[in-house]
């Protein structure tokens, strides 16, 4: 898990610098992998390549996946995020969200994750939105990460911090940053100063 997750920091830094994320057919080449990936570790390296495209479209099909909802059809190896209804289930594209219709439930098969790869996809969105246009997105994801801080989380923050132009944006990684080395094996006077950032917060979520 480790390598994977320091794979995903690395590639976020690398698409960071790049002007463009891949284009769509170039997506949905790789999220057709998902159709033929056999256990954790291959569905892990699916997950690993869609977060190194940096583009925030694949944030529907990992948040699909690690909800449970994100389906193959049968019958042509198509993937779909799919919604239970019944016996069926709707069925949506993984890119666009527009509705494909919908599948028995014997006629799909449901891309299954285990605790594990949850949290690896989940270190992949808190990367992709640090990266997002939007600052409202931006906020959301230092909120996200500084309510469940990870030692992994403070290389991609870094990166954040470096290119935010946003002063508010920029405090609230800053924060999310020094909860997570509180939990790290940084030096004592790094924790110290991370306790003090943590203070000046000053609402429920600094305790």
């Amino acid at each position: 898990m480790t390598l994977i997750r320091t794979g995903l920091m690395l590639l976020f830094l690398l698409a960071t610098l790049s002007s463009s994320g891949a284009g769509e057919t170039d997506l949905r080449g790789i999220i057709a992998k998902f159709a033929t990936a056999k256990g954790f570790s291959e569905i892990g390296a699916v997950v690993h390549e869609l977060a190194a495209a940096g583009d925030p479209a694949v944030e529907r099909p990992l948040a699909a996946l690690a909800d449970g909802n994100l389906y193959v059809r049968k019958a042509d190896s198509l993937v779909f995020v799919g919604k239970e209804a019944g016996e069926s289930v709707q069925l949506s594209d993984p890119l666009s969200g527009e509705a494909s219709g919908e599948a028995a439930k014997d006629g799909i098969t449901k891309i299954k994750v285990n605790n594990t790869l949850r949290r690896v996809i989940r270190d992949a969105l808190g990367t992709l939105t640090l990266g997002a246009k939007d600052p409202a997105v931006r906020i959301a994801a230092a909120d996200t990460m500084f309510k469940t801080p990870d030692a992994a989380n403070i290389a991609p923050l870094d990166t954040a911090i470096a290119g935010e132009a946003v002063a508010s944006v920029k405090a609230l990684l800053e924060q999310a940053r020094a909860a997570s080395v509180l939990v790290s094996d940084r030096p004592e006077a790094d924790k110290l100063a991370a306790i003090a950032l943590i203070g000046a917060r000053g609402d429920r979520d600094a305790v």
